[in-house]
């Protein structure tokens, strides 16, 4: 399994950069052949690397900066699963060669890949859930990333359910009475669930408000694949229930049937009776890793808005199993 170096969630992206970001830029443009930079500035989104928002005399890109300690095998994967993604028409902006020829990109120390600038705006950018129309074309997305065959190696992912354990253990001192009674109560129930006969797939894994963009067209494109596994296709679902759909109608339980509705109507493969037996508890236990990854950016001194957004959520998708 791949690792990652321990990031300072505490500061903001550009600061878990170890080169001159005006150097980078400039070598950027020069290797991938984006003629004269007219501007640049970092996008303050994420907890993780650093996003180059860079408009330059032949278009207007992306760059994704990994953060400092980053294994060269976590920006390969990525594009690698950007490129089979994109494949099988899932709507991620396009990757660009450099001048060798490769997605991927080194320069001082750190890992790059570059990439169109999608038009539009993230669902936390705008504050608000998907509406109907929006989710249906999520969920079409996620069944297509569904479908891609690859096996990558696993990257650690600490907001995967199956983190819940230790997790609640990390940051457990710092839930008040009723956070600690409401995740006691989701260790309890995940510990009965059949991990290993419920159907995997391929998932995005973080199908949430900073990763999901609609365009001026009405269109969603979806970004970053870092954390993508093969866990059960069910995880999916519940974050896009948990997280992504939070302030939709409904009590999370509601959505999380109903987003599985909207699946199994695009799916290749609908879900099965044991999927649809377990819907509660992957809703339940999402909520749960909301709430405790938030507090354990919050540990780490990733005190803002994207941090009390997860604790609110989290909080509010347990009450609704209560």
């Amino acid at each position: 399994m791949t690792g990652d170096a321990a990031l300072d969630a505490s500061a903001g992206p550009a600061s878990r950069v170890t080169t001159s970001l005006p150097k980078l830029v400039a070598h950027v443009a020069a290797q991938y052949r984006l003629g004269t930079v007219a501007d640049w500035s970092v996008l303050d989104t994420g907890y993780e690397d650093c996003n180059l928002d860079v408009r330059a005399e032949h278009g207007r890109m992306v760059v994704k900066v990994f953060a400092a300690g980053r294994p060269a095998s976590v920006p390969a994967r990525t594009a690698a699963i950007i490129a089979a993604a994109r494949a099988v028409g899932v709507r991620h902006p396009r990757l660009y060669r450099d001048a060798s020829g490769e997605y991927v990109h080194q320069f001082d120390g750190h890992w790059l890949i570059v990439m169109d600038h999608a038009p539009g705006q993230t669902y936390y950018e705008m504050s608000r859930p998907p509406s109907e129309a929006e989710l249906a074309k999520v969920i079409e997305q996620a069944a297509l990333i569904h479908r891609i065959d690859m096996r990558p190696e696993p990257v650690f992912d600490p907001w995967a359910i199956a983190n819940l354990v230790p997790l609640a253990g990390q940051v457990g001192h710092l839930l008040d009475d009723e956070q600690r009674r409401l995740v006691d109560g989701a260790i309890t129930d995940l510990a009965t669930v059949d991990w290993d006969a419920l159907p995997h797939a391929l998932i995005h894994a973080d199908l949430t408000a900073g990763n999901v963009l609609l365009s001026p067209e009405g269109e969603v494109t979806i970004l970053d694949f870092a954390l993508a596994n093969r866990w059960p296709r069910l995880q999916e679902l519940a974050v896009i229930a948990a997280s992504l759909m939070h302030g939709s109608p409904g009590s999370l339980p509601e959505r999380m049937r109903h987003v599985a509705g909207l699946y199994s109507a695009v799916a290749a493969v609908p879900l099965s009776a044991r999927e649809e037996e377990a819907l509660d508890g992957f809703g339940r236990w999402a909520a749960a890793m909301e709430l405790l990854g938030g507090l354990n950016m919050w540990m780490r001194g990733a005190r803002g808005p994207e941090t009390d957004l997860l604790l609110v959520l989290g909080t509010a998708g347990l009450r609704d199993y209560a």
